[in-house]
């Protein structure tokens, strides 16, 4: 580094650590918004890795938006920035030096954001290089708004003011404090966030920390890119050394447009390749593949007994309609009639019976044969399950039906005219839906659990009334014993079966937004829901 500039980044870094404000903007702030986070999505598993990208943002903003043109604005009021002009280093070395300085100071937060998650949540990134590069095109790009803002603010107060013109609407609508999924019902905000550089700075760090990397949101990374190559151009054209200078007085204005104009064309641009209709911050939406049914493996562990016996039957071949038809008695006048021998009887006797308690198991695998499908009957491990395994089901460590998660009506809640109407689209749509068609009963009541848990994730306004239509549903078409067996099932293996019903919920006629990284933490519902049915039914 040149010895020039390694001063002005030393001197920068000092006159930085006493300014409070600037201090407050950059750590303090965003330790206010990681607790934050952490009561809202304390049920999230593992905490806080699906917000990493909004809490890296709000990060950034603090130090770039409010951080660096508080302090510029500052000196600036001083004379300091004057007399940096008269000096002999060239102008852009010390802008540079001081965005540079700013940079570091950033990074440190960052770091120490990400490593108190990580504590916190007991994960580490999927692509730490990738999420540093995100970080510091972010960084940059933000820079490039905080010279705008310090170029448009006369005064520190001004700043405030200003900086808050940029900072709440990226949080509030940008989807960097409060989730897309949250203005499902208002498609209208959907389309406005999409001219918000914050929700691009959101998607591209969101997927270095949990998703494919930078590659799948290169939309996202180019919207950042222009969006510091917009606020630089501006910052630089508009920028001003002396306080006796007003941005006012000045014949620059005009330059505001190339951030302005930037904005608008990445939004444009979102629109026109559709990506108003997926949440930023997650991996764009993929199917996931029907080999997520591992169901062998758990089949094999839970019906063990019947499995090793069928071989012992095989040689009495010609006794394998005689143990169905009657007790061993009438079996033993038959047989040994030709034979005439009476104390032979008394030997097969005891040799076919016990042979006839397990061959009764087998006499049920034996004869799907006469149907072609012996499968499902090898795929129902469920069917042992008895008041035993309910009972020791985690009810103690499920959300409770009043709070965020999992919510469940009150007998006395009732719904009000707009959710009426999207229960009845549901429920007229629901006996038509594909994944509730399916023939296997194991995946078609996970399916139809999927109504609850998807639209429970995506915060819809009917998710508390939504489990009463599925359990009405279910009942209506199971009975009640195997019902109950099956949800004990799906509560103890959540993570069986195919999950791409939770990708089909709009073909119901309400709306959510549902990526492929949404899909564990839906299981997870599913099984709460699960767990919350089997004592529903059961009076518990």
């Amino acid at each position: 580094m040149n010895g020039d500039l390694r001063e002005i980044v030393v001197v920068t870094l000092r006159m930085y650590v006493r300014n409070r404000m600037a201090l407050a903007f950059s750590y303090v702030f965003p330790v206010l918004f990681l607790l934050a986070f952490l009561v809202l999505y304390k049920d999230d598993e593992p905490l806080l890795i699906r917000h990493m990208g909004e809490l890296l943002t709000v990060t950034i903003l603090g130090g770039a938006c409010f951080g660096l043109p508080t302090t510029m604005v500052s000196e600036r009021e001083h004379g300091v920035w004057r007399r940096y002009r008269l000096s002999p280093v060239p102008p852009a070395r010390i802008i540079f030096g001081t965005l540079l300085a700013r940079y570091l100071m950033i990074l440190v937060a960052g770091i120490l954001q990400v490593i108190a998650c990580m504590l916190i949540g007991g994960w580490t990134p999927e692509h730490p290089f990738q999420l540093w590069v995100a970080f510091t095109l972010v960084t940059l790009a933000l820079l490039g708004l905080g010279l705008v803002i310090a170029a448009l603010a006369d005064t520190v107060p001004a700043v405030q003011a200003l900086g808050q013109c940029i900072f709440l609407p990226m949080l509030m609508l940008g989807g960097v404090a409060i989730p897309l999924s949250a203005y499902s019902e208002v498609s209208w905000l959907l389309h406005l966030s999409a001219f918000f550089p914050g929700r691009y700075a959101v998607e591209v760090m969101q997927q270095c920390a949990q998703g494919d990397g930078l590659g799948p949101v290169w939309f996202s990374g180019l919207a950042v890119v222009l969006t510091g190559l917009g606020a630089g151009v501006t910052g630089a054209k508009l920028f001003r050394w002396d306080a006796h200078q007003r941005f006012l007085t000045g014949n620059k204005k005009a330059w505001l447009l190339a951030t302005v104009g930037v904005w608008i064309l990445i939004g444009v641009g979102a629109e026109a390749k559709r990506m108003t209709t997926k949440v930023p911050g997650r991996p764009s939406l993929k199917k996931i593949s029907a080999p997520v049914e591992p169901a062998p493996p758990p089949q094999s562990s839970a019906p063990v007994p019947p499995t090793p016996t069928p071989p012992a039957p095989a040689p009495q071949v010609e006794v394998k309609a005689e143990p169905v038809v009657a007790p061993p008695p009438p079996v033993v006048v038959t047989t040994p009639a030709p034979v005439e021998t009476a104390p032979a009887p008394p030997a097969p006797t005891p040799a076919i019976l016990p042979a006839a308690v397990p061959p009764v198991a087998a006499a049920k695998t034996e004869t799907p044969p006469a149907n072609p499908a012996p499968a499902p009957v090898a795929a129902e491990p469920w069917k042992a399950y008895t008041k035993v395994d309910f009972a020791r089901l985690d009810i103690a460590n499920v959300p409770p039906d009043n709070g965020n998660v999992t919510p469940i009506a009150a007998a006395n809640d009732e719904p009000d005219m707009s959710q009426r109407a999207d229960l009845a689209q549901i429920e007229s749509a629901l006996p038509k839906w594909g994944p509730a068609q399916v023939t296997d009963r194991v995946q078609m009541v996970r399916n139809i659990l999927y109504i609850a848990g998807t639209l429970d994730e995506s915060q819809t306004n009917t998710e508390r009334f939504v489990p009463y239509l599925v359990m009405n549903y279910l009942q209506t078409r199971i009975p009640t014993e195997e019902l109950t067996q099956i949800l004990c099932w799906i509560a103890n293996h959540p993570n069986d079966g195919d999950a791409s019903a939770a990708f089909r919920i709009q073909e119901l006629g309400v709306f959510a937004n549902v990526d492929e990284q949404d899909i564990p933490e839906i299981r997870r519902r599913n099984q709460w829901y699960a767990t919350k049915f089997v004592w529903w039914l059961l009076g518990w």
